[in-house]
């Protein structure tokens, strides 16, 4: 299942689409979760600590939903 997870990340890396999920601000509202602040504080970068949170089942899906939000699609400055 990880390497799923991470086959998608890496694959999402060189698609570009706009979807609900990146283009609306949501997780400002879950600002109190350690790990969003930690996406945020990635500045669009996809730490070892933010694949394995949106991994582990135990986490509640809207925190991981909130990550994925925070990291958005902002693909400026980083080389392919």
């Amino acid at each position: 299942m990880k390497k799923l997870h991470i086959l998608i990340i890496l694959i999402s890396q060189y698609t570009f689409g706009d979807s609900p999920l990146t283009s609306t601000y949501f997780y400002k509202a879950y600002m109190e979760a350690p790990m969003v602040q930690d996406a945020l504080n990635s500045k669009g970068k996809i730490t070892n600590e933010i694949v394995e949170c949106i991994d582990n089942d135990s986490n509640p899906l809207e925190i991981k939903l909130a990550i994925i939000n925070t990291v958005g699609w902002n693909v400026k400055g980083i080389n392919k």
